[in-house]
């Protein structure tokens, strides 16, 4: 089956932007790079305009057609099968991710004694209830959301920088301080998260109703978010200084909590909550989206609508179960999930490619 749900190349954008920009603020791991952390999350936007130039390329090729359909094509239904169903655990583990940060930092923030099962939970079914109506209502959603966030993010940035006796740019120094091999590592780190996950979009092309600027809306609202990520960083920076970030839980939330602005900007932790529950949502109901409407493709399922259900209890109990702690998520994300999102991101659809491109020089059918 195949969901004729349309969406215009600004829906798009915003749906990027949303889903880019998402918990980007909530976690920021780039690890070894430190203070040199903002030019780590510069060099990793960089680096994922390659993958980002494949997934265009493969969806220029094959127009309108599914991943579903044109990797199964183009490998064989005996690689490109389980290729296909691995990417759809990659979302859904995602998902799971998404929502466990959310639901941490809900405890964290708000109500300490509150099971993650119930904010987990309800992030889920709330995003479930947006992906039954299709990608069209995800896209409006976006539409309406994303000017709000990038908003809220300027706005928390701008608020923070301009209280007085907070900012200490002298935490920006020494520049390339933490050396060479340290900044690579931190770019690794950003380049697999967030920019990495953006992944999903090629799953999303063929439901874009012109296609024709497709390369430069993506590459531009990639470099939109980087600069906005990059910022946010040196806020938590001169703020918090760099040891300071690296112990902190969620560094962005401690950094707004200092604004005091003549005794009236003050208390804006529900500005960066509202954040990330906007982009965190978004995100979610993309992914979830994604899943079942694939995964009825492979089943040849009339209609997607009946998976998002059960996917929506599998991702809720995935959320609770993958990790332990915080600790355990901060560990995975620094370590793993680099080498863990490169094939998907870059490696497989490179190959993808170039078997596609060999076979249409060939003639082969």
């Amino acid at each position: 089956m195949r969901e004729e749900g349309q969406i215009s190349q600004q829906q798009f954008a915003f749906l990027l932007t949303a889903y880019l920009v998402g918990r980007s603020t909530l976690l920021t791991p780039v690890g070894p790079a430190k203070q040199d952390g903002w030019l780590a999350v510069l060099m990793g936007a960089l680096l994922a305009g390659i993958p980002a130039l494949i997934w265009l390329a493969l969806g220029q090729r094959f127009g309108r057609q599914s991943p579903v359909t044109y990797i199964r094509q183009t490998l064989g239904e005996f690689l490109g099968l389980p290729l296909v169903i691995l990417y759809f655990w990659l979302f859904l583990h995602m998902g799971a991710g998404v929502a466990r940060n959310m639901s941490e930092m809900y405890v964290t923030a708000l109500m300490p004694e509150t099971p993650i099962l119930v904010f987990s939970a309800a992030i889920v079914f709330l995003a479930a209830s947006s992906v039954r109506s299709g990608v069209e209502c995800i896209s409006r959603l976006a539409e309406i959301l994303t000017p709000w966030l990038v908003l809220f993010v300027m706005s928390l940035n701008v608020l923070t920088l301009s209280t007085p006796n907070l900012v200490h740019w002298q935490y920006l120094k020494p520049i390339l301080g933490s050396g060479w091999l340290n900044l690579l590592r931190g770019a690794f780190l950003s380049f697999a998260f967030p920019f990495s996950e953006a992944v999903v979009f090629g799953f999303v092309f063929p439901h874009l109703n012109d296609s024709r600027s497709m390369r430069r809306y993506t590459l531009v609202t990639m470099a939109f978010v980087a600069v906005l990520l990059s910022v946010t960083y040196v806020r938590n920076l001169v703020v918090l200084g760099p040891y300071e970030i690296a112990h902190l839980t969620f560094p962005s939330l401690t950094a707004v909590e200092q604004i005091d602005l003549g005794d009236f900007f003050q208390r804006l932790e529900p500005l960066i909550i509202l954040i990330w529950t906007f982009g965190g949502f978004l995100k979610l109901a993309i992914l979830l989206y994604v899943v079942c409407l694939g995964s009825a493709q492979l089943l040849g399922l009339k209609d997607y609508r009946v998976l998002v259900l059960p996917f929506a209890i599998l991702m809720t109990c995935l959320s609770v179960l993958i990790y332990e702690n915080f600790a355990q998520v901060e560990e995975f994300y620094s370590t793993i999930y680099p080498l863990y999102t490169l094939p998907f991101a870059l490696l497989l659809p490179a190959l993808v490619l170039a078997i596609a491109l060999i076979r249409g020089k060939l003639h082969v059918p």
